[in-house]
């Protein structure tokens, strides 16, 4: 296990105004001002099998985000078979990735275009099925684009870990993102993003894969052994831990 600490940079809050959004022609939304900040929108396509999204305005790579969170409310009251909400990122211009909340539990759909063909190829990378949308309720997703993991949190528990050579992560920084809704009511709070600064734990010492943390019966002068993962030879001593 690679150990780490995680520092954030000064914290980002996309106002949900023209200087940070592109809302474009988009119409079925209804931006909800407390003061002077634009802090909450309502994304509105219920009756309709469409998807309304709201994307932000291309963020500049020397940012090198890569942590988003987003807090969010269901505003019906009974959830259609094909309503699904939740946030959107855009790595480079050829990535798309949908973490959304439905009835089908929780799913990552990553969305590849291709310059030479006007077809977009979508596959969902993960879903789980024990997570269900829930009418009236409040969720928060956090996504953690690390060096080596993706994280995505629901609610503050980690869902999804997916490590980073993964054939469906890309390698691009984060260069957008929004917010999705599909046959609901929702309503969003602003998307927080940052950069996450990634500090090597002085736990131990690596050797190839694997760390060998200082402790006290690496200390002591007692006997023991050492067995890799999987090594079935363990069972054969009289003692184990």
């Amino acid at each position: 296990m690679r150990l780490c600490c995680l520092i954030f940079r000064l914290w980002k809050s996309c106002q949900y105004d023209n200087s940070t959004f592109n809302f474009g022609q988009e119409t079925s939304f209804v931006v909800i001002e407390q003061g002077n900040k634009s802090e909450n929108v309502i994304l509105s396509d219920y009756g309709s099998s469409g998807q309304v999204t709201l994307w932000s305005k291309v963020i500049n790579p020397l940012k090198r985000i890569n942590y988003v969170e987003v807090e969010f409310r269901i505003l019906n009251e009974t959830i259609k078979s094909d309503a699904n909400a939740g946030l959107k990122w855009r790595e480079g211009v050829n990535k798309e990735y949908y973490l959304s909340l439905s009835k089908d539990g929780l799913k990552l759909i990553l969305t590849s275009s291709n310059n030479d063909d006007d077809d977009d190829d979508s596959k969902v990378i993960y879903q789980n099925t024990e997570i269900e949308e829930k009418g009236q309720h409040s969720y928060k997703l956090k996504l953690q684009r690390l060096q080596y993991l993706i994280n995505i949190f629901l609610d503050d528990t980690l869902i999804i870990q997916m490590p980073r050579n993964d054939s469906s992560i890309g390698s691009e920084p984060i260069s957008q993102v929004g917010i999705s809704a599909t046959n609901s009511a929702v309503e969003f709070g602003t998307i927080k993003i940052t950069e996450l600064l990634e500090q090597p734990n002085s736990v131990g010492t690596k050797y190839d894969n694997y760390y060998y943390p200082l402790n006290i019966l690496a200390l002591s002068k007692s006997r023991y052994d050492i067995f890799m993962d999987k090594d079935l030879s363990s069972f054969s001593k009289n003692n184990s831990y």
